[in-house]
Formats: structure tokens, C-alpha cells, sequence
């Protein structure tokens, strides 16, 4: 009788292994539920419960991950040894999502320590990952690439193929924020060859959500397309909401291009709803960011002012200095708008004093051209020239093609507004060349009307 229990409990905790690494984490949670139900010893019980709270993280019920992780810190008897470890861990993946990241820091450190004294080679590479996503969420990206970096290593060296493949993903998403195209693209695709040949289809999910945006990058935006539309069915269907959050996100970035504001608040609402539905504190500013700009484009600036406001406190608890530049050339704009003038420049000011910490390329193009806009609106004219060019040449040199062509048409339309029509025409012949490749209908919409003003003016 004993044999069979023993066998029982194998059986379930095996097929709920493969249904975790097959992204169907409903299933797995079920048999590892069962599974403790029938174990006696108190230790396995304590590690079954470690893979119920990474089913919980998994699928963003993180209070109830934090509630069961703060049981097995109660049971003393696992201090010393590797479930204490891992579930230090998991913790620190908690907090990091909460956007938390001092405790987040903390923890993993110490987490680090305890495994460099036991020489816990596997667990060390675990926390090298979570540490690299700290600093990935903190926008810190050479400090991510590095840790992501020792974890890809120390995983080879134990031959972990799932743990090479995520640090490979991990290392494509290093190099896609710091605007290294082809180097993500690279690693990306050697992350799906794994990914593929061992059947994770979550992280193959979340790799072509990833390809897109290097698609989308490129100014390719129905291959794109193609690649977000995939990962956002396969995460419905796998319930993974993290990658449905991106997904949504990124498809309502396409549908924005394509001129379908509708549909691009349609999609980035759902993001927004998703991200707060699984406390996702990143995603939520994110997504109010895009929404405040869809509303802004309709010129319903207090909507739009709304929504920034709601999401001011979290911004700038998080600290990231990338939103919070966006956030103040956004209300500068709303400022404006509403004739505040003096007030629109405190917030420009505010602006290139955060941006100055940005040390992320793409991020950091984007939100000088941002300022340069704004400056010319406040009639800084020269500083605004030299702030939208310095966005063309991070763009340039790392082959941004979609945002040099959105820096592109902000000078041209600097060019324009001041008379010089040469100039803007020079300009906006090469942002044309871009926006009609990538069929970024909302862009030639702008092109159109700005070629027939400069025709009338002639």
C-alpha cells in the first residue's frame, strides 16, 4: 500500500512538472494540491508548496504567493537548506513585481549569500536571473545584460536546457532595450530552437511577443503584427495574463500606427485592466501613458489629465525615470493646451532633468524627441532642433527605423512650422520613405496634409 502512495505521489507531481512547463498551470496546481494532500513528511510538503506558489506568481495572484511563502518562513527547520533559498526567491520575484525593488534587492542578495556558502551552483544561476530582472525593471539594461549574462553561464555549465533557453530570452531582451536589434534578434531566435526542441511553450509564447517588437522596431509592422497577435491568442489560451498584458499592449501600438484609434484604445484599456487585475505596477503606468496620449490626440486633454494624475503617486514611488520624463512632457503638453504656459515649462524642465538619468537608448531617444516637442511648443526653437536631432542619432545608429521616423517628422515639422520648406521637405520625404514601408497609416495621414500646406504655400 505504502509502494503505491509513493508511486501515486510521483505520478502527480511528474505530470504536474509537465503541465507547468507546457504553460498549463491551472492543471499543474491541481495535481501539486493533490499531491500535498497526500504527502506526510512536513519538508515535502513545504517544497510542493514552493511549486504552488510559482504557479501562483505565474498566474498573478501574488498576495496569495506572499501569504504562502511567509508559512514556510515560519517552519525553522528549513533556514539553513535550499527551500529556504528558493523561497527567498520567490519572494524577491513578489516584491519585484509590486514594484518593490529595494526589498526585491534585499532579499535576493541574501538569497545570493546563503547559496555561495552551501555552493548551490543551480540556485546562484536562479537568483542571477532575478537579479537581472531588477535591473531590467529598473531600466538599468547593462547591469541586466550582465547578470543575465552569469546566469546563461552558470546554467550551461550544469547543461539546464529550459534554464539556457530563459537566459538566452533574457539576454534578447537586454539587448533589445538598449536598442541592439540584430543582437536580440540573435538570441531570441536561439531561445525558440531550445524552447522548441524541449516543448516550453510559455517562454515560446513570450519570445514571439518579443520578436515583434524587434519587427516593430524595424519599422515591420504586419510582421509584427503577426508575432503579438500569435502570443496574445497563446496566452489566453494558456492563461499566462503577464504575456497577455504585453501582447494587448503592443497590438494596440500597431493598431496606433495604423491610424485605428479605436481599436488601440480598445486594446491598451485591456492592457491597463490586465496589469491591475495581477497588481503588474509597471504595466499600469504603461498602459495610462498611452491611453492619456489617445485621449490627447482627440483633444480631450482633461480625460487625458485624469488618467496621468491616477498614476503620478505609483510613478514616481517606482522611480523610473523614463515614465517620469514622459509623465511631465505629457502634462506639460496638457499645460499648454489649458494656457498655463509658465507651468508647461516648470514640467519641460522637470523633464530633461530625469531624462538625464536614462542611460537606455531606445528610451532615451524617445523622450528627448519628446522634450524637443515640447520645447518647440513653448518656442525654445533651437534647443528644440538640437534635442530632436540628438533622438535621430540614437535611433540611427542602432537602426530604430520606426522612431528615427517619428523623430524624423518632428523636425520636419519644427521646419515647417518655422518656413523653411526645403528643409521640411527634405525631412519629411525621408520619414515618408519609412511610415509607407511599414504602412503606418496614422503617420502618412500627417505626411499628407503637411505635403499639401507645403504645396499651398508655394
Amino acid at each position: 500500500m505504502e509502494n503505491r502512495k509513493i508511486l501515486y505521489l510521483k505520478a502527480l507531481n511528474s505530470r504536474a512538472e509537465v503541465y507547468y512547463d507546457i504553460g498549463k498551470f491551472n492543471h499543474s496546481l491541481r495535481d501539486y494540491v493533490k499531491a500535498r494532500k497526500f504527502q506526510s513528511s512536513r519538508l515535502k510538503k513545504m517544497e510542493i508548496l514552493i511549486n504552488i506558489v510559482n504557479i501562483f506568481i505565474k498566474i498573478g495572484k501574488l498576495d496569495e504567493a506572499e501569504r504562502l511563502i511567509e508559512k514556510i518562513f515560519l517552519y525553522k527547520k528549513i533556514r539553513k537548506n535550499e527551500i529556504y533559498i528558493e523561497a527567498l526567491r520567490l519572494m524577491s520575484i513578489i516584491f519585484l513585481l509590486k514594484g518593490k525593488f529595494k526589498k526585491a534587492t534585499r532579499l535576493c542578495k541574501k538569497a545570493l549569500l546563503m547559496s555561495d556558502r552551501l555552493n548551490l551552483k543551480i540556485q546562484k544561476a536562479y537568483l542571477y536571473n532575478i537579479m537581472g530582472f531588477i535591473f531590467h525593471e529598473k531600466g538599468i539594461f547593462k547591469k541586466s545584460l550582465e547578470y543575465a549574462k552569469r546566469y546563461l553561464h552558470l546554467s550551461q555549465e550544469s547543461k539546464d536546457i529550459p534554464n539556457i533557453c530563459l537566459a538566452n530570452f533574457n539576454i534578447g531582451n537586454s539587448y533589445l532595450e538598449l536598442g541592439r536589434i540584430d543582437e536580440a534578434l540573435k538570441f531570441y531566435r536561439r531561445t525558440i530552437k531550445l524552447a522548441d526542441k524541449i516543448c516550453y511553450t510559455g517562454l515560446l509564447n513570450e519570445t514571439h511577443n518579443s520578436m515583434g517588437l524587434c519587427f516593430f522596431y524595424r519599422a515591420e509592422l504586419d510582421k509584427a503584427f503577426e508575432y503579438f497577435e500569435k502570443s496574445y491568442e497563446v496566452s489566453k489560451e494558456i492563461k499566462n495574463k503577464k504575456v497577455l498584458f504585453m501582447a494587448a499592449f503592443n497590438i494596440g501600438e500597431i493598431y496606433l500606427m495604423k491610424g485605428n484609434l479605436k481599436k488601440a484604445l480598445r486594446y491598451y484599456s485591456e492592457s491597463f485592466d490586465i496589469s491591475k487585475d495581477i497588481k503588474y505596477i509597471t504595466g499600469q503606468y504603461q498602459a495610462s501613458m498611452e491611453i492619456a496620449r489617445i485621449f490627447m490626440e482627440q483633444e480631450n486633454y482633461d480625460l487625458a489629465e485624469q488618467k496621468l494624475l491616477a498614476v503620478k503617486g505609483v510613478i514616481e514611488k517606482v522611480n523610473d525615470n523614463f515614465f517620469i520624463s514622459t509623465f511631465y512632457t505629457l502634462m506639460s503638453e496638457i499645460k499648454l493646451f489649458k494656457r498655463r504656459r509658465k507651468t508647461a515649462f516648470h514640467y519641460i524642465k522637470k523633464a530633461i532633468y530625469f531624462s538625464n538619468k536614462i542611460f537606455t537608448n531606445i528610451e532615451k531617444g524617445k523622450i528627448l524627441r519628446e522634450i524637443g516637442r515640447m520645447l518647440f511648443k513653448t518656442g525654445n526653437e533651437r534647443e528644440a532642433i538640437l534635442f530632436v536631432k540628438k533622438s535621430m542619432r540614437y535611433f540611427k545608429k542602432f537602426n530604430v527605423k520606426i522612431e528615427y521616423a517619428r523623430s524624423v517628422l518632428e523636425l520636419c515639422n519644427i521646419y515647417f512650422d518655422k518656413g523653411k520648406k526645403e528643409k521640411s521637405r527634405k525631412y519629411l520625404k525621408e520619414a515618408k520613405r519609412i511610415f509607407k514601408k511599414a504602412g503606418a497609416e496614422f503617420y502618412l495621414k500627417i505626411i499628407r496634409y503637411m505635403e499639401l500646406m507645403l504645396n499651398n504655400r508655394e
